[in-house]
């Protein structure tokens, strides 16, 4: 399983967001997909199931981001997480920003920044054996500590999507 950078698709909801600064994608292309299987399910063991190092990371980052005015880990359990993203409900940490039968955009907001996550699953009508998985990530700085914060994250962000989509999808779409 193979996850490749690449360029958000087009029929994408994340194509619809204005005032964009950053953008990046990442593909999956996955033999023998779950027939039942949907983005929300995807999102939810994204979000809930990371390797141990993922959530090293993330405990440092929520550690570091406190001393600058910038959102950590907020309250919120695993079943809220969850409901927000099945039924688009209020979360600390995220809310939906669009959906539709084949995708999910969660937005997460701060007084610095907002960044977009979309899991979008190009299911083929052709009945090929194979489906592209997509994650796009989108930011939108609206202050100068919004820039700063994410180009110093920048060089794990890309590490820690692309082994975390690939961990997700390992974990959730493919048939044993």
């Amino acid at each position: 399983m193979k996850v490749i950078k690449c360029k958000t698709p087009e029929q994408s909801l994340a194509k619809e967001l204005s005032s964009i600064n950053y953008t990046d994608c990442y593909k999956c292309t996955i033999n023998k997909l779950k027939e039942d299987i949907s983005a929300d399910d995807i999102l939810v063991k994204f979000w809930t199931e990371m390797p141990w190092w993922i959530n090293k990371l993330l405990d440092l980052r929520n550690r570091l981001v406190k001393i600058v005015g910038l959102k950590g880990k907020e309250d919120g359990n695993i079943e809220t997480l969850e409901n927000a993203i099945r039924n688009g409900s209020d979360h600390p940490l995220m809310s939906i920003s669009a959906k539709s039968e084949n995708e999910t955009v969660l937005a997460m907001k701060d007084k610095h920044l907002t960044a977009y996550l979309s899991l979008y699953i190009d299911k083929k009508d052709d009945n090929s054996s194979t489906n592209d998985i997509y994650t796009s990530t989108l930011v939108a700085f609206h202050k100068p500590l919004g820039y700063i914060y994410f180009y110093t994250i920048y060089p794990f962000h890309h590490l820690v999507v692309k082994k975390l989509l690939k961990h997700t999808l390992k974990k959730t779409v493919t048939e044993e």
